[in-house]
């Protein structure tokens, strides 16, 4: 099924980012793959390069464990790097949709 979505705005901007590596384990069917902190600073740096709110999840395990952090997924924000603490909301839901 096709849905048509009309808009009155132009819709080639994104109106949010979340960002953030995987969690999982070490083997079995849930495994993490790698994450760099430079590939979360770069999508960070793009976001805010164009007034795009964006939203640090977590680091994932992969960084995790790399930089033994107690959370395992890497989700305290209190252990991101400082330039990767941020969390940024929408200022409203208008223009987005669950497309």
């Amino acid at each position: 099924m096709t849905r048509i979505i009309h808009h009155d705005k132009p819709i080639n901007k994104i109106g949010w980012v979340i960002v953030g590596g995987e969690s999982g384990n070490d083997n079995g069917n849930y495994r993490y793959r790698s994450c760099h902190v430079r590939w979360i600073n770069s999508i960070v740096e793009q976001c805010q390069d164009e007034d795009v709110p964006v939203f640090v999840k977590q680091l994932g395990t992969h960084l995790a464990k790399g930089h033994r952090l107690k959370d395992r997924h890497g989700g305290d924000v209190n252990e991101f790097p400082t330039n990767l603490k941020v969390r940024e909301m929408p200022s409203s839901h208008e223009g987005m949709s669950g497309v």
